[in-house]
């Protein structure tokens, strides 16, 4: 499988709209499928970086992963065990690396370690109540065994949910670095 990634402006939307400003980049996928990409806030808040078995009508870059090879991550994902019970019960950070490990051990990867910092909270609207989401970044290194099953997982975004509000995306920097060059089309 190829992953393709690029690098797109911000939306200028209200930030839990920002995925549906996204689709635009998709227009091949039928807005009842799943949702074709993941992405993240980058360049501090001045850019969103998507990733997808698709190829976006924006410039992008072709990816692939290599079984047999280690890769540095950062990844932001939600603490939170079960959305659905009041109050939100925010998960420990122990159990976020076991849940984070055995994640990608179900999808190809093992990972080498893994450090949880910066525990915080998003604000964003859902359904016309804010709500608030406790998030934490997640550096590390995974060792890619199946690099099919692992693209697949790439694509379709890390452990928990919140993949709408841009959290789930590994950023791999052997992938993803390119995109932090200002020319990095002209390498495309």
């Amino acid at each position: 499988m190829t992953i393709h990634v690029a690098r797109v402006p911000m939306p200028r939307c209200a930030f839990e709209q920002i995925h549906v400003a996204l689709y635009g980049y998709f227009p091949q996928s039928a807005r009842d499928a799943e949702r074709p990409f993941v992405w993240r806030v980058g360049e501090g808040g001045k850019a969103i970086y998507l990733a997808s078995a698709l190829r976006p009508t924006t410039p992008s870059m072709e990816a692939t992963i290599e079984a047999g090879r280690s890769y540095e991550f950062s990844l932001t994902y939600k603490r939170v065990r079960n959305c659905k019970s009041k109050p939100i019960e925010i998960v420990a950070m122990p159990e976020m690396r076991e849940r984070l490990i055995k994640w990608a051990a179900d999808r190809g990867g093992d990972v080498g370690f893994v450090r949880l910092e910066n525990p915080r909270a998003i604000h964003a609207q859902k359904h016309q109540k804010r709500v608030r989401l406790p998030i934490v970044d997640a550096y590390g290194s995974v060792f890619v065994r199946d690099a099919e099953a692992f693209e697949r997982a790439l694509v379709d975004g890390g452990p928990g949910t919140g993949k709408v509000y841009g959290l789930g995306m590994w950023w791999l920097d052997a992938i993803y670095a390119p995109l932090l060059q200002p020319d990095w089309r002209a390498a495309s």
